[in-house]
């Protein structure tokens, strides 16, 4: 033993190694049970592969086709409804629309659903100012310069009493 570490540190080390063999060794027999279930699995999987016949290809693409045509038969049931009624694509798009209240109503939503319905102040004036129609000065002045004040400025208080 090593005279640096008192004789609790020791006992405490060795109890929580301990410990630890006791968990793994507790667990270590299970495992041997679950490498031999395993290997009992795998017989009896091939023993059961023997049995089992396999289908032919024909009869498969058979199945399919049987599965296909059931499908098909059903979208033709739907189109032929919608045609008894007299409705087509165009004319349930229309309605559609019109239900919604129109292009510009659902486009309306859409913007306020992404927030802010379109373009910024900022970003409408930023684009006028690259055409040349727009105002050519920013909206509001740049950064440094609200914060770069002369020596002299003094607060509100003192500009109070000037303008007084």
């Amino acid at each position: 033993m090593c005279p640096s570490f008192s004789i609790e540190i020791w006992a405490s080390m060795l109890f929580h190694h301990d410990l630890c063999w006791q968990q793994y060794s507790a667990k270590q027999p299970m495992a041997m049970k679950m490498r031999r279930m395993k290997g009992q699995e795998e017989e009896e999987h091939e023993e059961g592969k023997k049995e089992r016949v396999r289908k032919s290809g024909q009869e498969r693409k058979g199945e399919k086709e049987r599965e296909q045509e059931g499908e098909g038969e059903k979208e033709r049931m739907r189109v032929g409804k919608r045609e008894q009624k007299g409705e087509g694509k165009k004319k349930r798009a229309r309605k559609r629309k019109e239900k919604q209240g129109g292009v510009e109503k659902r486009a309306k939503k859409r913007m306020r659903k992404r927030g802010g319905g379109g373009d910024k102040k900022e970003e409408r004036a930023e684009k006028m100012r690259r055409r040349g129609q727009g105002p050519l000065l920013p909206l509001l002045p740049s950064f440094s310069s609200i914060m770069v004040q002369p020596d002299s400025y003094q607060g509100p208080a003192a500009a109070a009493v000037i303008h007084s």
